[in-house]
């Protein structure tokens, strides 16, 4: 079957990237290793879900050798630095406790609205209404201008884990332990448990980057955390079966096969139906709702796409969705070619001795796109959350930086 030979390519893929730099975050190797991996267990279950066409798999071989090119392409010559490393220019101290006062004083404020918003729609499941109230589904703003608070966590909480890691004070970890806590309830506040995924992605991904854990402790913490936040926050969320206070394994097992399997016989579908070619509007869409927010007269799609039946209901389609009801089939490639080239940029340029720490910021938090591919677009869909990253990365790791040997 032509599914197998794809299999056997993809993990031929896999074995190349593995052998170029031998590092399990090197984004060749990661990209490729995740489609191979949910290729090979969507084949093991097919009979689970509807036949999947040639073409679909042809895309999927197609994407994974246009992303290793374009990720080989920015890292030739390169050679990973693979010991305990730390970046020789740091965040300043004074401006990540400005920072840190900022999401405190306000957190109280997000609480007492969100407190708002479990208590004020018709579902009797608080988290419910809470993820209801700040969805793009209601027509309401969610919390408003407040919702920039929750990057800004993120991004606090992760530029001083770099600061802790660069200087190994006493007082820098407790710093860093609050603005963990602060960060993640910012998290649990926005509801999704996708947002404090890539928080944690990102966390361990810049211990991964600086080698201060192995990719085995990595994997299991990274294993661990996940899982947690699947069920738990699935639970209380009513996204997760549960009869009884416990949870049918049959039950659990389609939720994950909806989840993790579904996404590319819910792309076949979407190619078998045909592309809209709407130009621009799914990909720009973060530009298009800023436009509207400020008073122009457009109409932006909703972020959250359609469920459709592969027989399991998903709404995830892939990382190609967007990009092919805009644009069609034969520039999918392109786009792959793209991503390969930013991770690979970055990956050059946080894995050096020494690193600049905007590149291991960046680096670690752009690693969230590339992990949930195989499930969904979060790189254009999300473009206004990395121009805010990367706005704060330019002020606050490049224009306010000191010399860590100073910073002492």
């Amino acid at each position: 079957m032509f599914s197998y030979l794809v299999i056997t390519l993809l993990w031929t893929i896999v074995l190349i990237n593995w052998k170029l730099f031998r590092d399990p975050i090197y984004p060749g190797f990661l990209q490729s290793a995740i489609w191979a991996i949910c290729a090979t267990a969507l084949v093991s279950i097919s009979s689970d879900f509807y036949p999947i066409h040639e073409y679909t798999w042809l895309l999927v071989l197609i994407g994974v050798i246009c992303f290793s090119m374009g990720s080989l392409l920015a890292t030739t010559r390169h050679r990973p630095f693979r010991q305990a490393n730390k970046p020789g220019i740091i965040p300043q101290r004074l401006i990540i406790r400005l920072l840190l006062i900022v999401l405190i004083g306000f957190l109280p404020i997000v609480m007492f609205q969100a407190y708002q918003f479990m208590h004020s729609w018709i579902s009797e499941n608080p988290f419910v209404n809470l993820r209801y109230a700040i969805s793009d589904k209601t027509g309401g703003d969610g919390y408003g201008i407040k919702a920039y608070l929750i990057p800004l966590a993120f991004f606090i909480a992760n530029i001083q884990l770099i600061r802790y890691l660069s200087l190994k004070d006493k007082r820098e970890l407790f710093v860093t332990f609050i603005c963990i806590v602060i960060a993640f309830i910012y998290g649990l506040l926005s509801s999704g448990r996708g947002v404090i995924f890539s928080f944690v992605l990102s966390q361990i991904v810049i211990l991964l980057t600086l080698r201060r854990v192995s990719a085995a402790q990595a994997g299991i913490l990274l294993c661990v955390i996940g899982a947690t936040l699947f069920v738990g926050l699935g639970m209380l969320t009513n996204k997760m079966p549960s009869v009884m206070g416990g949870v049918r394994g049959e039950m659990i097992g389609n939720t994950l096969k909806a989840y993790f399997l579904s996404s590319i016989p819910a792309l076949d579908q979407l190619i078998t139906k045909g592309s809209n070619y709407d130009g621009g509007i799914h990909t720009f869409r973060s530009i298009l709702a800023i436009l509207k927010a400020i008073g122009a007269y457009i109409q932006v799609p909703p972020l959250v796409w359609k469920f459709t039946s592969v027989p399991y209901s998903t709404n995830l389609y892939t990382v190609y969705s967007p990009y092919f009801e805009d644009y069609g089939l034969l520039v999918l490639p392109l786009f792959q070619v793209f991503f390969g080239l930013t991770h690979g940029f970055l990956y050059r340029k946080a894995t050096v001795k020494g690193p600049r720490p905007v590149y291991v910021f960046l680096f670690s938090i752009f690693m969230f796109a590339l992990i949930t591919q195989f499930a969904l677009d979060s790189y254009f869909s999300l473009l206004s959350t990395w121009i805010q990253y990367i706005v704060y990365s330019g002020l606050f790791l490049v224009a306010f930086a000191v010399n860590a040997k100073q910073a002492r």
